[in-house]
């Protein structure tokens, strides 16, 4: 949610002062996380080379290591975000295993931390019945339905799973 806007922000502007130096390779990589991590472990006649472009013929300016620092150091902090999130995932993976197993197996475990947490908690989320459980997470939709009599949701979080959302 919240977290991921803010390293996909971060991302963007990352890309945008990237782009000045090596717009090749910002082009060429459009998931944020492998592009952090390429423009860390690699320079950029590394980077180049593997699309088979020719360093002369790129159209990205030369900067010296003093303008490269600050775009470095923000692309390591991205980084580290990314092992942040990746971390927090791991640990709500591993509290569901051990708290609800069967919820994880159903829905994964992003959507199954937004419904415990939109419910309030698992005991609640566990006495819903599934009308309630499928438009968790619409409920700005829902009062509007009550209140104007416009469409009512049809769902909420659960469209999210990866099963739904395609």
């Amino acid at each position: 949610g919240e977290f991921d806007k803010a390293i996909n922000l971060l991302a963007k502007r990352l890309r945008e002062w990237y782009e000045l130096y090596n717009p090749e390779t910002s082009k060429a990589i459009d998931n944020h996380e492998k592009f952090v991590e390429s423009i860390i472990e690699k320079e950029k006649n590394e980077l180049l080379e593997e699309l088979k472009v020719n360093a002369e013929d790129s159209i990205g300016a030369d900067l010296n290591q003093e303008d490269l620092e600050p775009i470095k150091s923000l692309a390591h902090q991205i980084y580290n975000l990314y092992q942040l999130r990746k971390n927090q995932l791991d640990y709500i993976s591993a509290l569901m295993d051990e708290l609800c197993p069967n919820m994880k197996a159903v829905c994964d475990v992003i959507v199954g931390a937004k419904l415990i947490e939109h419910a309030g908690s698992l005991k609640r989320l566990s006495e819903m019945p599934a009308s309630t459980i499928q438009i968790l997470g619409a409920e700005k939709a829902l009062f509007r339905h009550m209140k104007t009599g416009a469409k009512p949701p049809r769902h909420g979080i659960i469209v999210q799973h990866h099963l739904l959302a395609k």
